[in-house]
């Protein structure tokens, strides 16, 4: 499904923050409505003197993304843009502080790791 980047910012660990919106009809003039937070995640934030740091960048590429996604589904076509403003504003509202910290990449890098290895096995 191709990006419809609606807002982006920049957060204070220097990561980009996408608000997407994936919206979509699905009868008459109702619509599931969704708002997607994407952040692309260079696996390059873990410190080089890791002995894992190889095998990261082997197993997960040079990126990993961090996806959140929220819906309403059977809303009206008429509030679509309301009830898509009110779950971007939550969702800012919560989550904005967790993905600005400045440990937040690695530590997501690392749970990626961690699972692609247990999926692996």
């Amino acid at each position: 499904m191709e990006e419809k980047v609606v807002k982006r910012i920049k957060l204070e660990n220097g990561l980009e923050l996408k608000i997407c919106d994936e919206s979509r009809k699905i009868i008459g003039d109702r619509c599931l409505v969704k708002c997607a937070a994407l952040i692309d995640i260079p696996t390059g934030c873990i410190p080089k003197d890791q002995p894992e740091t190889g095998d990261i960048h082997a197993l997960l590429g040079d990126s990993v993304r961090f996806e959140l996604r929220r819906e309403r589904n059977f809303i009206s076509e008429e509030e679509k843009e309301e009830v898509f403003a009110a779950l971007c504003d939550f969702f800012l509202d919560t989550s904005l502080s967790y993905l600005s910290h400045p440990e937040f990449a690695e530590k997501y890098v690392w749970k990626k790791y961690r699972e692609a290895v247990k999926n692996r096995r």
